[in-house]
């Protein structure tokens, strides 16, 4: 029996969620629809999730795990600092698409995705 933290146990299913869901609205939806953003957002999110420490809580206690694997832990914080990034990125252009209000609106212009882009890459 694993060791597992309850906390790993619920974010492995919330990872099991985004990456099935992302399958599903990929398949359904068509290139360029709001489903086939939101399949992207949700695969770079348990991207993001699977690289905040789940590994450790499942198998071992993190402090141990990441004294046994020094480089681990610095790919997965990397990885990690990725996902956010890239939410960032992914975020407002999908919620431009998928609300289309006055506030959402200017989300969907290219400079302006290209200057979140430009932040998210300074990050």
């Amino acid at each position: 029996m694993l060791p597992a933290d309850p906390q790993a146990i619920l974010a492995l299913i919330a990872v099991a969620m985004c990456w099935s869901l992302s399958v599903v609205l990929f398949r359904a939806g068509v290139r360029g629809s709001v489903a086939r953003k939101l399949a992207l957002v949700l695969f770079v999110e348990g991207v993001a999730l699977v690289s905040c420490g789940l590994i450790e809580f499942l198998f071992t206690s993190p402090d141990d795990f990441y004294q046994r694997n020094p480089r681990f832990a610095i790919v997965e914080t990397m990885v990690h600092a990725f996902g956010d990034c890239g939410m960032l990125v992914l975020y407002p252009p999908f919620l431009a698409a998928a609300l289309n209000t006055r506030w959402t609106r200017p989300f969907a212009g290219k400079r302006m995705r290209v200057g979140i882009a430009l932040c998210a890459a300074l990050l």
